[in-house]
């Protein structure tokens, strides 16, 4: 239930739908995805869509444009997402505070404001494009 409650928290309070109806059709279209995910590794010959720059549009198994959407889009979006968030919205100096409130020194405060802000999302925007470009991933 703890993988569900992110997303029925969100719809039910954005939307003011019922809990129990937003839970029910949340867990129904999980179970539908992880089916069509364990079906097109087995006996279904189940298709998806994909597109990158050095193969065209093609039509993978569900299971691997299931990969292809998580390892090439998912994950690094939502690093690049946590790097703007904590580089420039909630801002370095207050994870740097959290980090320290056990009363330890962080002694590489300054590098990892640096890295947190400019670093790490020109690296993750690099892999995101050249996974496109070259139509491989890290993985």
């Amino acid at each position: 239930m703890s993988l569900v409650e992110g997303i029925v928290a969100f719809l039910t309070e954005q939307f003011a739908w019922s809990r129990k109806a937003t839970t029910i059709a949340v867990c129904a279209s999980m179970f539908a995805i992880g089916c069509l995910y364990t079906c097109s590794q087995a006996a279904f010959p189940i298709k998806g869509v994909w597109f990158d720059a050095a193969n065209g549009v093609s039509f993978p198994a569900f299971c691997d444009a299931m990969e292809f959407l998580t390892d090439r889009i998912m994950i690094p979006v939502c690093a690049l997402g946590c790097c703007i968030f904590v580089g420039w919205v909630w801002k370095p100096q207050s994870a740097i505070a959290e980090i320290e409130q056990s009363g330890v020194r962080f002694s590489l405060a300054k590098v990892y404001a640096v890295i947190i802000r400019y670093i790490a999302p020109l690296a993750i925007l690099t892999i995101l494009v050249m996974s496109f470009a070259t139509g491989m991933t890290l993985s």
